[in-house]
């Protein structure tokens, strides 16, 4: 018998659209100080750690003298207010329900801090759904394998019978080091970036359910679903 694949996700922009909402409150912030928004410093960032560090050099790059802490305050307010009120992405429950009913064992594995995930994911209501979540203090942030490492481990699953859902190049390099499959799910601020490394694009959760993805990944003979594309060289 077929032992089901893990499945283990990215949290920021994928599970839930927080990259659009921290881009957000980064350019409101910029906007208050009349700075131009250094997107492709941000792109730099996504899916690892550093980007505040970034922005607060940027700004200051631009001429404004302020506390970091002051700065770094207003942004997370900002973002806070926003990410607060943003939904999982559509599809993502769906393929949850479906994953767990068919005995695959499910985990986060993320650059972003444990509190903020713990706080996401009881928000949410889906943090029961979840046998691990691996956070920035289980190793490297990516795209460095380490907290994928973490997570197979934590899953007690082979790394070849698991599938990492990402949406940024940090992450798909990250999870590809640690040896497993990877599906991109872009969202609007990673849409054009190079994901081709990622075994498998979908453009939203609601374009694969959970036998396509097995099926596909798993190389079902003539498999071909609908709307699904195959990554760039």
């Amino acid at each position: 018998m077929t032992v089901p694949p893990a499945l283990i996700f990215d949290f920021d922009g994928l599970l839930v659209d927080t990259e659009s909402t921290a881009l957000r409150a980064w350019r409101e912030q910029f906007a208050v100080h009349s700075l131009d928004f250094p997107l492709e410093v941000w792109h730099r960032y996504i899916g690892s750690s550093g980007s505040q560090e970034a922005m607060i050099a940027a700004v200051r790059a631009g001429g404004v003298g302020f506390e970091d802490a002051e700065l770094r305050a207003q942004w997370r307010q900002r973002h806070n207010l926003i990410a607060n009120e943003e939904p999982l992405r559509p599809g993502v429950m769906a393929l949850l329900d479906e994953a767990v009913a068919a005995g695959s064992r499910l985990g986060v594995a993320s650059s972003a801090t444990r509190e903020w995930l713990d706080s996401h994911l009881d928000r949410l209501g889906i943090r029961p759904m979840f046998d691990v979540v691996c956070a920035r203090d289980n190793g490297r942030v990516k795209p460095a394998p380490d907290i994928y490492l973490a997570a197979v481990a934590g899953l007690g699953v082979a790394a070849d019978n698991a599938i990492a859902f990402e949406d940024s190049p940090n992450g798909i390099a990250a999870a590809k080091a640690a040896g497993l499959m990877c599906v991109a799910v872009p969202n609007p601020v990673t849409a054009a970036l190079p994901l081709g490394a990622a075994d498998l694009r979908v453009e939203s959760f609601t374009e694969l359910s959970y036998p396509e993805l097995v099926a596909q990944l798993r190389g079902g003979a003539g498999y071909a679903p609908p709307n699904v594309q195959a990554p760039a060289p």
